[in-house]
């Protein structure tokens, strides 16, 4: 799918990206075949075609990094099919001050989470958030602003797919158990119908008690957001790929 995205390229827009592909301009190799082609000058095409190679060497080396800065942040989720492999899931909890209490990462074969005076540290996260792609739900305005702010640094240069905005695009609305009950992703009955107020006052509750159970539900619950990620990444790209691509 990111071999047919053309919106990378200088001063090239959405609509400029349809009449490509409605110009039978589908993929990469298609554009740079092409010898001229209409609302491109010689010297843009020129200018372009540097681009798509660049891209096309990118793309072989594995270097995700190299989209991050020119694919409009709310199109990252093109990449997600060819990074998914390389993939981390993140989601934390706070506290009511804003702190995070727990922090989850999952890179499709193995949870890790980091929970506040315990093992949470920048070390630590840094160590496991390595990958290629990040997939968060409304991280882009939540999680990854208070990684950052707690922990300078630790994040890594990498695209940023945040699903809460192509599940907008794609028409659903509420948080991210709402659509994963749309998308028909069944929670653990101890979990179900717990939201972030529930975690918010699990949290309170260890603090205040020292009881572990409550503190093993708030991890149990922080699990459940990173593993549903992958569904959930998945089933909204295939929908979009359907619906907004040319096949």
């Amino acid at each position: 799918m990111i071999e047919s995205t053309f919106l990378h390229l200088p001063r090239t827009g959405p609509a400029t990206e349809q009449r490509l592909w409605k110009n039978g301009i589908l993929t990469w190799q298609d554009f740079l075949r092409a010898e001229s082609m209409r609302g491109f000058s010689a010297d843009k095409k020129a200018a372009c075609n540097e681009v798509l190679i660049a891209s096309a060497r990118a793309l072989h080396a594995g270097d995700s990094a190299f989209f991050r800065g020119s694919l409009p942040s709310v199109q990252h989720w093109r990449l997600y099919p060819q990074f998914q492999d390389d993939t981390v899931y993140v989601d934390i909890e706070t506290s009511w001050h804003g702190d995070i209490t727990v922090l989850g990462i999952y890179d499709g074969k193995t949870v890790k989470q980091f929970t506040r005076g315990q093992n949470l540290s920048a070390d630590s996260i840094r160590e496991h958030l390595q990958g290629k792609l990040i997939v968060t739900y409304n991280g882009a305005s939540f999680d990854l602003p208070i990684i950052e702010r707690c922990f300078p640094g630790v994040l890594p240069k990498v695209p940023h797919f945040d699903t809460m905005h192509l599940a907008r695009r794609l028409g659903y609305r509420g948080g991210l158990k709402a659509l994963e009950r749309e998308l028909g992703i069944a929670r653990p009955d101890t979990l179900e119908g717990m939201s972030g107020q529930d975690a918010l006052q699990l949290w309170a509750l260890y603090k205040s008690t020292g009881e572990q159970e409550h503190l093993q539900k708030l991890l149990a619950y922080n699990e459940e957001d990173i593993v549903n990620l992958v569904r959930v990444a998945t089933m909204l790209v295939s929908q979009a790929q359907a619906r907004f691509f040319i096949r």
